[in-house]
């Protein structure tokens, strides 16, 4: 029997539906999703003392708050829901 490890492992697709995130990351209702990254680990480390959930997927349509370095990790600013909030703006490079 092989032994499967985290190389030989099946990606499985990136869900896109809340419901089916939040019952598979066992969350409460009402409880917030954030997404950030690595670089922020005091703002990390704060949201989650204060209950909100970590989506380590950054391409993930699933959060209340994208915090990342680059615009272009926030590429699907356009399709935000109205309860999102994302730490930039398009075009937001531009401003010299």
């Amino acid at each position: 029997m092989e032994r499967l490890t985290k190389s030989n492992k099946a990606k499985q697709p990136p869900i896109t539906d809340w419901n089916v995130y939040k019952k598979r990351h066992n969350i409460a209702e009402g409880q917030r999703i954030f997404i950030c990254s690595n670089a922020y680990k005091p703002l990390i480390e704060e949201l989650e003392r204060r209950g909100w959930h970590r989506n380590k997927d950054r391409k993930s349509s699933i959060f209340h708050l994208k915090y990342v370095i680059l615009e272009s990790e926030s590429s699907m600013m356009t399709d935000l829901k109205p309860f999102q909030m994302v730490n930039h703006f398009l075009g937001n490079n531009l401003i010299v």
